[in-house]
């Protein structure tokens, strides 16, 4: 089956953005590429990017994405309606050095940074994930008109 990964790193001078996606289902590589292709494109047209409001946009951002997907499903130009992915985008102010992170379903963002200079490694968590098995995140689901379903083997899906 094709790699279902998508990624984009976009560098600016003040800015930069980090984001991974992971499709799932039998169309995910199609809908991971898709968000790759069309989310860097509106958070840098959002007047709100690069603003105390990024945070807003990014949620927005990602309503807008959902939307453009289910369209072309709606047109027969892209499969989503048993498949799908996830995203975390990070957007990365280098003057400041703070990050903004949003994301949908279970791509953990993670900081590594050193503990000494050269030396070894340490993560820390920044996201938690969206995983439909936890109880809040089945009710947020279900409140919403969503369906969470087990799979039979290891899997919660969300219909």
């Amino acid at each position: 089956s094709p790699n279902q990964d998508a990624w984009f790193l976009l560098k600016m001078e003040q800015f930069s953005i980090y984001a991974v996606f992971d499709g799932h289902g039998q169309k995910g590589h199609d809908v991971s590429n898709f968000v790759k292709d069309n989310l860097p494109k509106l958070i840098i047209k959002d007047a709100r990017f690069k603003t105390d409001e990024q945070q807003k946009m990014l949620v927005d951002v990602f309503k807008k994405t959902q939307s453009l997907i289910a369209t072309q499903d709606r047109m027969k130009k892209l499969s989503a309606q048993m498949s799908g992915t996830t995203a975390t985008v990070c957007i990365h102010n280098h003057n400041s050095n703070v990050l903004t992170l949003a994301h949908v379903a279970d791509s953990t963002a993670v900081l590594g940074k050193e503990k000494t200079p050269g030396g070894e490694l340490e993560g820390t968590k920044l996201t938690r994930d969206h995983k439909p098995d936890l109880k809040d995140e089945k009710a947020r689901i279900e409140k919403n008109g969503g369906r969470v379903v087990f799979d039979g083997y290891a899997n919660h899906r969300v219909y």
